[in-house]
């Protein structure tokens, strides 16, 4: 989420129906979205965060965001093990590679699943997915989602081998796919190849999933 700052070139430049922000964190996006979109779901799992979304965008009510405090997967209903960082900017996690040394994890809380597909919608005009290391799952979970709307969609992908499945998977569906590195990251890093930005857009449908 920090040092995102470049991807407002991916933002629409006229008003769509609906945003669907999954790993909506403290609502960075979120309060751009609100101005661009008719409605805009906020799916957060960590409640610290859901609750401040509450506060920020429903207390008073702007009346076109809606909060969601669940882990975005690949299907709902189920319980997952959240890893909790304190102290960093992105807080919270699935599966990132950085949450699996013992020392970087606070605490663990049991959050309940969503699947974008069980969203109730009649449109998605954007996907924008910061997940922390879950977006191969979130973006499984969106199947259906994607096939009837074909929204643009930006996703962070925090490691290779994800970024390689997801641009297999989204060209396969006839999307148009671009790679953005983080200009705040040197090439020189250990992350400039682990944590980049999908930017795809809807062109054909080509196949079947």
């Amino acid at each position: 989420m920090i040092h995102e700052e470049f991807l407002q070139a991916y933002l629409p430049t006229k008003r769509q129906a609906l945003a669907i922000n999954v790993g909506a964190h403290d609502g960075l996006w979120v309060d751009k979205f609100k101005d661009l979109f008719s409605s805009v779901i906020a799916v957060e799992a960590n409640p610290k965060y859901a609750e401040r979304l509450r506060k920020t965008f429903l207390e008073p009510p702007i009346g076109n965001v809606q909060v969601v405090n669940a882990a975005g997967w690949i299907c709902s209903g189920q319980v997952m093990r959240f890893n909790v960082r304190d102290g960093v900017p992105m807080q919270s996690a699935l599966a990132c590679r950085d949450l699996l040394r013992e020392d970087a994890v606070s605490q663990t809380i049991d959050v309940p699943t969503i699947c974008i597909d069980d969203i109730q919608k009649d449109a998605c005009d954007l996907l924008w997915v910061d997940v922390e290391g879950a977006e191969v799952q979130v973006m499984m979970g969106a199947t259906r989602t994607i096939e009837a709307y074909h929204p643009q969609i930006v996703v962070e992908c925090h490691e290779v081998e994800h970024r390689a499945w997801m641009m297999t998977w989204l060209m396969r569906a006839g999307y148009n796919i671009a790679v953005i590195h983080n200009p705040t990251i040197g090439q020189q890093d250990s992350l400039w190849d682990r944590n980049t930005h999908l930017i795809g857009t809807y062109w054909q449908y080509r196949g079947t999933w």
